[in-house]
């Protein structure tokens, strides 16, 4: 009979006063490293947050509202449960972003110890699991899902995911199918908050080959699947509506392969070491057989065979490996949508980020004769990627700061200066919107992009628009008076025309 390749356990016992102080430190850690967040406003250009104040169906929660949230897709989304939590936060705070950002971060808190709670009985007591959940809380990877207003998709079905996996666990460990029914429930919500959750049944397969008895339960996931599948067909449909499906990045199965290989190394080694990060990345199509991108397939694939083959002596790096690669798949381009890297795909994947940095700290310092050390390497890691994190918070703050990262990071490409000028326009800074359209058009004349941004200069030549209502500017300026705010005719129609440029996020260019 097939054996699981770590000896399942019982959770270690823990006084209540020890359990406490362990909660307290997941939430105070989680909450003052995104503190800066809460000054954000609601980004608009190119990264969603306009939904939030363009969705009639969240501003309120009677029939009709409901109705609209459950029967409607929105950009290229069905979620439902998502729209559900915007639309109580719209009916606590109207559009003010403080009460949006507020809600992610605790969410982001709810989720860490979520994490250690799942981890608790699986890794080496005691510092393993909190490390684990300490990194996954705070690393800078994990800040675009926190920074963004609309990302509450992510968070919220990330919840959902970690709940599912501890009722699994609890069934699994034979406490009754009360729990069963549980996992499945909360599976169903986790996939209307956002379906990048469909590879859950898989997780489930991992966690019953890696820590139960060897043998995944197949006929057991099988409802699982089928919430997968549908969850699967619905955001094909959404995406479908608007065009966001496209063709293999590069024209062909090659150049697709190679560069999703490079950017899936780019995850790890961001993961290792986060700095270089940015809003939006981009890459030429002209390096689609570049010599790195080859390396990187290579690298991948020497890794995954050396990991495989060492899963029984080194069960460890096997585990990490496989969650990373299965809830890192709905996001990887398997698909192809139209952007190759955001720093939100990870999401999920840091959970196994967390467990290899706690493994290693653990590695290290199994040897060593003095008790303190492995607090002291793991306090000093987790300080460390906190004010990595808290530093890095600042360019999320508008769309202006944001933009302006990406160019900073990108200045090649031609469509960063142009959503930066729709930035700076969106703040009546018409003196910079021209010079980033200008740039716009310099650096890649030719593109799509700098049409764009030749139509945007003509018509602000001809006739500079009016400055936005006051409204308006207060729903993205958590420093103005903070009140209700509607949109209007020309951001609706701005966006409109800037839709087939922003869906290219991140895209080869």
């Amino acid at each position: 009979m097939s054996a699981a390749l770590v000896a399942p356990r019982a959770a270690p016992p823990a006084s209540p006063a020890r359990t406490f102080a362990i909660l307290a430190l997941l939430v105070c850690t989680t909450l003052l490293t995104y503190a800066p967040t809460l000054r954000n406003g609601f980004l608009q250009i190119g990264f969603d947050d306009a939904i939030i104040v363009d969705t009639e169906a969240i501003r309120g929660l009677d029939g009709p509202h409901l109705r609209a949230m459950a029967g409607s897709f929105v950009e290229a989304h069905y979620v439902p449960l998502t729209l559900l939590s915007l639309a109580v936060d719209h009916a606590l705070w109207q559009f003010d972003p403080f009460g949006f950002h507020l809600t992610n971060i605790l969410l982001q808190a709810v989720n860490a110890v979520l994490v250690w709670l799942l981890l608790r009985p699986l890794l080496p007591p005691p510092m393993s699991p909190l490390v684990a959940a300490l990194v996954f809380a705070v690393h800078p990877l994990q800040l675009e899902a926190v920074s963004l207003a609309i990302q509450r998709k992510t968070l919220l079905s990330g919840a959902a995911f970690f709940i599912t996996l501890l009722c699994w666990q609890r069934w699994r460990g034979g406490r009754g199918h009360a729990w069963y029914a549980a996992a499945l429930g909360a599976y169903a919500c986790a996939a209307l908050a956002k379906p990048n959750v469909v590879t859950l049944p898989v997780i489930l397969w991992l966690y019953d080959y890696a820590f139960v008895d060897g043998r995944p339960r197949w006929k057991a996931t099988l409802p699982f699947l089928a919430i997968a599948a549908a969850a699967t067909a619905a955001a094909i449909t959404a995406h479908a509506e608007v065009d966001a499906v496209h063709g293999l990045h590069g024209g062909n199965v090659v150049v697709h392969g190679l560069m999703m290989a490079r950017v899936t190394a780019e995850y790890m080694l961001a993961a290792l070491l986060p700095i270089d990060l940015a809003p939006a990345y981009y890459y030429q199509r002209s390096d689609g057989l570049a010599l790195r991108n080859w390396a990187a397939l290579i690298a991948l694939l020497g890794l995954a065979v050396v990991v495989v083959r060492q899963r029984r002596a080194q069960p460890w790096p096997f585990i990490c490996l496989a969650w990373f690669a299965i809830t890192l798949a709905p996001e990887s381009n398997l698909v192809p949508l139209t952007q190759l890297r955001a720093d939100r795909f990870c999401y999920l994947p840091m959970l196994a980020v967390g467990i290899a940095w706690a493994y290693g700290l653990a590695r290290v310092t199994r040897a060593a004769p003095r008790a303190w050390l492995e607090p002291a390497l793991a306090t000093g890691l987790v300080v460390s990627l906190a004010m990595l994190t808290a530093a890095s918070a600042p360019m999320w703050h508008s769309d202006v700061s944001a933009w302006e990262r990406v160019v900073e990071r990108q200045d090649w490409v031609a469509a960063p200066h142009l959503l930066l000028g729709h930035a700076y326009l969106l703040a009546n800074d018409v003196p910079d919107a021209t010079r980033a359209y200008e740039r716009a058009l310099l650096v890649q004349p030719d593109s799509n992009a700098a049409a764009q941004a030749r139509l945007a200069l003509s018509r602000l030549r001809a006739a500079p628009p009016p400055a936005a209502p006051q409204a308006t500017a207060d729903a993205g300026n958590p420093d103005a008076t903070r009140g209700h705010a509607q949109p209007h005719a020309r951001r609706a129609a701005d966006r409109r025309a800037r839709r087939l440029v922003e869906r290219r996020r991140g895209s080869l260019a």
